[in-house]
């Protein structure tokens, strides 16, 4: 084979580093990057955070996801579905602490934050959310605007981070806490959004209309992941050539009440693979160990 076989086929993978450093350095933005919407339900069955749709990427990025365990000597046990080499995402550990994340659209950046998935990490390696709130802001809060939600089967937050600054999102009157696309709370004049997902605004009407319907049980709340309403910008979001260029990649609900996580790969109306994300023996002695 020539060698300009390979090198042409490497070129649409080479990093433009003055580029992406003027990014980083700039706070600019990918428009299609993350896309959840995310739920808390103040239930004894589960404390769930769902991305939906679930995680909404480029299709391709599916073959780059992985499922984690990281165990560590005084820390709980964590399990996630990541990208690999990244070292903090979506998932939840075995003191019962999970997290979410969702990406926002503002330019700019906080320089003394910690990068998202730093945070994300931290998080991850508290042993309440209480915890993983004060240690975030402790460290500055987030660098990147973006939300996360961090929750456990007793008390469930969301944190939206601008570069200007951190609001704290709490349950509603009803038990719930839903987050899409967009920013929620008010960080202020200065901290403009720019050229939010337009189907933010109609995933999280959407959600709450069928939460006013929801009937409390874990089935019912699967299926909220599997709505096409709005299709191909539904929760259960599809790729469609020259409309979607996003398309929901998994979907995770974790049941806090059994410490564990039922992972949907693939859109959640028709995954290609379902699993459950469960702490064995080894786990139980690792938190046992870090006094959970």
């Amino acid at each position: 084979m020539a060698w300009s076989k390979p090198v042409m086929a490497a070129l649409p993978f080479i990093v433009n580093f003055p580029t992406e450093h003027y990014r980083v350095k700039t706070g600019m933005y990918v428009k299609t990057f993350n896309l959840f919407d995310l739920i808390s339900w103040n239930l004894p069955l589960t404390f769930t955070l769902l991305p939906s749709p679930e995680f909404q990427f480029f299709s391709a990025t599916k073959e780059n996801l992985i499922q984690l365990t990281i165990r560590q000597p005084g820390l709980p046990t964590i399990k996630m579905i990541t990208e690999a080499g990244i070292i903090g995402k979506v998932g939840f550990n075995s003191a019962g602490v999970a997290v979410n994340y969702n990406a926002l659209h503002l330019q700019g950046l906080r320089p003394t934050g910690l990068p998202s998935h730093l945070a994300l990490r931290m998080a991850l390696e508290s042993t309440s959310p209480s915890q993983a709130y004060d240690r975030i802001v402790e460290q500055g809060g987030m660098a990147a605007s973006a939300f996360i939600m961090v929750g456990n089967g007793q008390e469930a937050y969301g944190l939206e981070f601008s570069p200007i600054s951190l609001r704290k999102q709490v349950l509603d009157a009803k038990g719930r806490l839903v987050h899409t696309n967009h920013c929620l709370l008010n960080h202020g004049e200065n901290a403009k959004e720019l050229d939010p997902l337009p189907d933010s605004w109609s995933r999280h009407q959407r959600m709450e209309n069928l939460l006013d319907r929801f009937d409390g049980t874990k089935e019912a709340f699967s299926r909220l992941w599997e709505d096409e309403d709005n299709y191909p910008f539904s929760i259960c979001r599809a790729y469609e050539e020259g409309k979607s260029r996003g398309a929901t990649l998994f979907n995770i609900m974790y049941d806090h009440a059994r410490r564990e996580a039922t992972v949907r790969f693939g859109r959640p109306k028709d995954p290609d693979e379902t699993f459950v994300l469960q702490f064995d023996d080894e786990d139980k002695r690792s938190a046992l160990n870090a006094k959970l």
